[in-house]
């Protein structure tokens, strides 16, 4: 999810798509932030994205869809819009950058119910059409975890890459059911390749991917496949991403609360 990893991504998702930049091995927190951060391309389109959900017995369900972002003033704006299946078409989510401290607005579309829905408190917990992502999950992977309580903890080595690895606190007033998340950030690309998702001390959720799944668009990075794991419920979902596109127009009412179900 992305890496959208600072949407959704940056899901899905982070789903974000991230620029390679240099930043030296010995960087500090504020470098590698502004590394992830400077790098989001002003807008880009995801003609393809994936979700098989996998539940504890072995079910599986997939979702398909598309996903489109930008940046608008300086702020992350990002709809995702699902095609597949039939019972879930036409159903939309839609996150937007508040300004600096201020978090993020979120809503959600759903066909069935025919109107749009502010998520907020507890239900940015909930699971995003049915899959082992939240709504605050793809916030969190694919917004590289910007927050005031970022920090460095260590270097590190996955599959022989350099890694750094980063902590989260939430505040209280986050209203997340995780108290700590740590992410593994390849140092060539600034993308997270793992996440783990804590409370009281145990890992209950996990996003993982591999180097081998890097690609680019242009100059830009993306995770290409990932999974996320909830080690509890002992389910998961597999994301997978297919054509980045950055650089073009995309229309205003995609990011607009009473519009963006309605697609480009």
């Amino acid at each position: 999810m992305c890496s959208w990893i600072r949407w959704g991504a940056r899901i899905a998702v982070g789903l974000a798509v991230l620029l390679g930049a240099t930043v030296s091995a010995a960087a500090d927190i504020d470098q590698i932030e502004a590394c992830m951060r400077a790098n989001v391309p002003k807008s880009l389109q995801v003609k393809t994205f994936e979700l098989i959900a996998t539940d504890r017995s072995g079910g599986t369900r997939m979702l398909s869809g598309r996903l489109y972002g930008r940046l608008d003033q300086d702020l992350i704006e990002a709809t995702l819009r699902i095609e597949l299946p039939a019972d879930l078409r036409g159903a939309a989510y839609l996150v937007r950058e508040a300004e600096s401290g201020k978090g993020e607005d979120m809503f959600v579309y759903l066909p069935a119910l025919q109107k749009v829905r502010r998520i907020s408190g507890g239900m940015k917990d909930s699971p995003l059409f049915g899959t082992d992502l939240s709504y605050a999950d793809v916030k969190q992977i694919a917004y590289a975890f910007t927050d005031d309580s970022l920090k460095l903890e260590r270097e590190d080595r996955l599959e022989e890459r350099p890694m750094w690895v980063l902590s989260m606190s939430p505040t209280p007033d986050n209203d997340s059911r995780f108290d700590r998340v740590e992410a593994w950030i390849d140092q060539q690309s600034c993308m997270v390749i793992k996440a783990d998702f804590m409370q009281a001390g145990e890992v209950r959720k996990r996003f993982v991917s591999s180097a081998r799944h890097l690609a680019q668009s242009g100059p830009h990075w993306y995770v290409s496949q990932g999974r996320i794991e909830d080690l509890q419920a002992q389910t998961h979902t597999d994301l997978r991403i297919v054509d980045v596109f950055s650089g073009q127009d995309l229309a205003d009412r995609l990011f607009n609360p009473r519009m963006f179900y309605l697609g480009p």
